[in-house]
Parts: structure tokens; C-alpha cells; sequence
């Protein structure tokens, strides 16, 4: 390898650096730090600015929280509901909306990628006129067909598959958009 094409080899890795070092920085700054500042306050009781190190105590307190298992077991519920319905419900939406009129398949991208773009604040809001146990949606049709106040998130199990649904509602949109995107090459495009 001559001198400048090892010079000009340089050259690039340099500003290679020089593009990514922004991200690092910041990436630093405001993840990493806190990450490890976190990690070690946690090892300390902190009541109005007083700081006891207290070791391990606040994890085995956590670990020993019936409140904390229960948040494990609902988070262990929701992925494994949530990843194997957005994996197939992705890939077939993608494959029945690929391909077909533009005007139709634009409709329906931009239907499904609304929940994705929208603010969490506003989709809560929509979501809390529907669930409502007051003056929700829910409540006034079941009233409407003459059954009785419905509150679907009072009961646990019903709860957490409402939640479920929800989140899938709001991510289905950027799982479709990927695997649209990676239906659709160029010609000539080789992988």
C-alpha cells in the first residue's frame, strides 16, 4: 500500500471520528453518566439531601416487593403477547398493503402510522375518552345497548389486554413501515 493511499486511508478514518464524535459526546453526557450516577445513588437512603449508604438494602428490598414481581410478571406478559402479534400482524399487513393502488396504500400507511407520530399525551387522552368508567365511550355504548357500566381497566386481567392492545395499536405502524421498507428495493439494488 503506497504512502497516500495510506495517508488518504487516514484521512477518512479521521473524519469518520469526526461525524460520530457528536453522538459519543452526547450519548455520554446524557445516558452513560446517568446510567452509572443512578447505579451508584442507588446504593444509598436519600431523605432531603442526606445521603446514608445503605449497600445492597434497596435492592433487597426491591427484589422482596411483592409490588415489584408483579410488575416483572405484567412486563414478561405484555412482550411475550406483544412482539409474536406485531411480528406477524407486520408482515401481514405489509404484504397485503405492498403492491396495491398508491392512493390505497398511502391511506393506509398514514392511517397506521398516526399512533406512532402522535404525542404519547395526546394518544392517553383519546384513549382515556374511550375507557372512561364516567363518561367514556365504552360506558355510554354499553348503556346505549341497555347493559350496565362497563369499566374494563378495573379488572386486572382486562387490564393488562387492554394494554396490550393499546401498544400494539400505537406501534403496529413502525413495524409495518419497516418491513415495508424492506420489501421494497431498487432494481438493481443486491443485499
Amino acid at each position: 500500500m503506497s504512502k497516500q493511499t495510506l495517508a488518504r486511508r487516514q484521512k477518512q478514518d479521521y473524519a469518520a471520528y469526526l461525524f460520530i464524535a457528536p453522538f459519543v459526546i452526547l450519548a455520554l453526557v446524557f445516558m452513560i453518566y446517568p446510567i452509572g450516577k443512578g447505579f451508584v445513588t442507588s446504593f444509598y437512603n436519600t431523605k432531603w439531601a442526606k445521603e446514608v449508604f445503605v449497600g445492597l438494602n434497596n435492592y433487597k428490598k426491591i427484589f422482596s416487593s411483592d409490588t415489584y414481581m408483579k410488575a416483572v410478571r405484567n412486563t414478561l406478559i405484555y412482550v411475550a403477547a406483544v412482539v409474536p402479534i406485531l411480528i406477524t400482524a407486520g408482515i401481514w399487513i405489509a404484504g397485503s398493503v405492498f403492491d396495491k393502488r398508491p392512493k390505497y396504500v398511502s391511506f393506509v400507511r398514514i392511517c397506521l402510522y398516526l399512533p406512532v407520530i402522535a404525542s404519547m399525551v395526546v394518544m392517553s387522552i383519546i384513549w382515556r375518552f374511550i375507557l372512561d368508567s364516567q363518561t367514556g365511550l365504552v360506558k355510554y355504548f354499553s348503556m346505549l345497548l341497555g347493559g350496565e357500566a362497563v369499566n374494563l381497566l378495573a379488572d386486572e386481567k382486562s387490564a393488562i389486554i387492554l394494554v396490550i392492545f393499546i401498544l400494539f395499536t400505537m406501534n403496529i405502524g413502525q413495524t409495518v413501515l419497516l418491513y415495508i421498507a424492506d420489501i421494497w428495493k431498487p432494481r438493481g439494488y443486491r443485499w
